[in-house]
C-alpha cells in the first residue's frame, strides 16, 4: 500500500494533521469499562481541538453509536451550542466536555458505547477546509467478543510488514498496523476474520485507502477495528450498523487508491499485528518486497 505523506483517516482518540490535533477521550468511567449493575450511568466524553495554525470556519459534529446483543442505535449531540468556537489562533486550544445518559435499560446491557468528534476548519492561507475526526468507547457489561485469528484470503503472501518503509512504519504513529497481502488476483475475494459490526464502508475511493471496509469487535475487553482496503466491490451485506460473522465476504481484492497492484490492505486499530490475531507474525516487522522478505505465505 502507498499512501500520501497526509494522514488521511484517523481512529481512535486523536486526529492529527499539519493543521490542527482534536482528541476524544472517555474521561468517566475512566477505565472505559462499566458494569451491567452500575447503570443508570452519565458518561462523560472530553474533546478538545489544538491548532496548528490559524483557523477559521471552524465546525464540530459529534455523535455517539450504541451496538449490542440487543440495541443498534445512533445520536447527536449539540456540541457547537454547548462550546461554540469558530476560529483559532495557532497554539490556541478549545476544550469541551460531553455527557451521554446510558439507562438502566436491558438493552443497553452487554453493549458499546462509541462517541466520535469530527471537525472541519480552514487553515490561514488555504482555500479548503481540512475535515479530521477522533473516537473514544466505552465497554458496557460483557458485549459479544470474537477475536481475529485467521487470514482474511483463502491464499497469499505478505509482501509489506506493519513496520515496512514503503508506507506502513508511517501509519503506526496513527494506532493502524497494517499487512499487504499479495498474489491475489483482480476480483478474488476477502472475508471477515471475526464476528463483529460493520462501522463504516467508503466506496467513493477518495483516499488512498480507495474502497475500503472498517469492521469492529471486541477482543478479551478491547474495541478494535479491522479494515479491508483497495477493493474492487464492497459486498452488499456491508453497511454501516450490520453484524457480520467469521468467514463472511467483505468484498473483493483490487488495487484501489494509491496502490501498485493487485494486493489487500489489512490493517488493525487497537490490537498488534502479531499472533494470535494472526496466525503468523511477519519477521522481521519490517519485510516487504524490495528488501527483507516476509517470508510468510499460505
Amino acid at each position: 500500500s502507498f499512501f500520501s505523506t497526509d494522514k488521511e483517516i484517523n481512529e481512535f482518540g486523536t486526529g492529527d494533521n499539519e493543521f490542527y490535533t482534536v482528541t476524544k477521550t472517555a474521561s468517566d468511567p475512566a477505565d472505559k469499562k462499566l458494569d451491567n449493575t452500575e447503570l443508570p450511568y452519565n458518561v462523560k466524553f472530553a474533546l478538545s481541538l489544538k491548532a496548528k495554525v490559524n483557523l477559521s470556519q471552524i465546525e464540530i459534529s459529534d455523535s455517539y453509536t450504541v451496538r449490542g446483543k440487543n440495541i443498534d442505535t445512533s445520536s447527536s449531540v449539540d456540541v457547537e451550542s454547548k462550546c461554540p468556537v469558530d476560529t483559532l489562533q495557532k497554539d490556541e486550544v478549545w476544550s469541551c466536555e460531553i455527557t451521554i445518559n446510558v439507562p438502566d435499560d436491558l438493552n443497553y446491557h452487554d453493549s458499546i458505547l462509541t462517541n466520535t468528534v469530527s471537525v472541519s476548519a480552514t487553515p490561514e492561507g488555504q482555500s479548503t477546509s481540512k475535515t479530521d475526526s477522533a473516537t473514544d468507547y466505552v465497554i458496557i457489561g460483557k458485549p459479544p467478543a470474537d477475536c481475529p485469528r485467521v487470514w482474511p484470503t483463502d491464499h497469499g503472501r505478505i509482501t509489506q510488514g506493519p513496520e515496512g518503509s514503503a508506507s506502513h512504519n508511517a501509519l503506526q504513529a496513527g494506532g493502524e498496523e497494517a499487512i499487504d497481502i499479495g498474489d491475489n488476483f483482480n476480483n478474488e475475494e476477502t472475508f471477515s476474520t471475526f464476528t463483529g459490526t460493520v462501522f463504516f464502508t467508503d466506496s467513493s475511493e477518495s483516499t488512498g485507502y480507495g474502497k475500503y471496509v472498517d469492521i469492529e469487535g471486541v477482543c478479551n475487553g478491547q474495541v478494535f477495528r479491522a479494515r479491508y482496503a483497495h477493493l474492487l466491490s464492497i459486498d452488499a451485506q456491508m453497511k454501516a450498523g450490520n453484524q457480520i460473522v467469521l468467514g463472511q465476504k467483505v468484498g473483493r481484492i483490487d488495487d484501489t487508491g494509491n496502490s501498485n497492484g493487485d494486493h489487500l490492505h489489512y490493517s488493525f486499530f487497537g490490537l498488534p499485528m502479531e499472533a494470535p490475531y494472526i496466525p503468523q507474525t511477519p519477521s522481521p516487522p519490517d519485510c516487504e518486497d524490495g528488501g527483507t522478505l516476509c517470508n510468510t505465505s499460505w
